[in-house]
């Protein structure tokens, strides 16, 4: 129920707090599954992962050919490696997310893999359809989060016209993507990577800093928290 799906997305942030790049967070959220379901919900979770990285690509490779004054663009090598890594890798991800279905059937197709088809036939169970309103909610999610980010930099006095803004902090987004980090950590890497693009922008690296943190703290140190008691108290209430 709607609740228990709550205290999952919870306790896998919490989880994930203490993983790179947060790749754990999907062991959290089946923690509240019966054992006999846990693989299968692994994989789900690792669908909507997918589908959210997709997301996060997507607005960033878009973001890089709009960029408009950032020191990235000024290394022109740096800058065609980036995009092309990063095209390709929409693409790839888009194929092989859109088409999960027929992975299944190729995982099923393999003699020795049938072992393990009692899970991966979750795989089978998405229309397109299905996918399609998956993406939808993660870019809702994604707007949310960059939404909050730059209102956190008006709250701080970055302002430099909303359009530049969206650009740079889908390129925040997508630099933290791809950067190896540690949830407990990430606040000093956003920081960093924050500070990179907007250092054209902003007058004080102290603004910047704060946004930042208090985007950390509100999207995960705090659920984190809250994931962290939540598990406790179903813990103590099943003994």
């Amino acid at each position: 129920n709607l609740w228990q799906s709550l205290y999952s997305v919870l306790t896998g942030v919490t989880v994930s707090f203490f993983t790179p790049n947060r790749t754990g967070e999907f062991a959290g959220r089946v923690m509240h599954l019966p054992s006999s379901y846990r693989i299968k919900g692994a994989l789900a979770s690792i669908v909507g992962s997918m589908n959210q990285l997709l997301i996060t690509l997507t607005a960033g490779g878009l973001s890089i050919l709009f960029m408009l004054k950032s020191p990235l663009a000024e290394d022109k090598l740096l800058y065609s490696i980036i995009a092309g890594f990063t095209i390709v890798s929409v693409m790839m991800m888009a194929f092989a997310y859109f088409n999960i279905s027929r992975i299944y059937e190729w995982l099923h197709s393999v003699e020795w893999l049938k072992r393990i088809d009692a899970y991966t036939e979750v795989l089978s169970y998405y229309t397109f359809k299905d996918l399609l309103r998956i993406s939808l909610l993660s870019i809702l999610r994604y707007i949310i989060f960059t939404a909050q980010f730059i209102l956190l930099m008006h709250l701080f006095g970055i302002s430099f016209g909303i359009f530049e803004e969206i650009i740079t902090v889908c390129m925040i987004f997508l630099a933290l993507s791809v950067l190896p980090t540690f949830a407990f950590t990430e606040v000093f890497t956003r920081g960093s990577v924050a500070l990179y693009f907007l250092t054209p922008y902003a007058d004080s690296e102290t603004a910047v800093l704060a946004a930042v943190f208090f985007l950390w703290l509100i999207n995960l140190a705090f659920p984190s928290i809250a994931g962290a008691i939540t598990f406790l108290r179903i813990k103590l209430g099943s003994d």
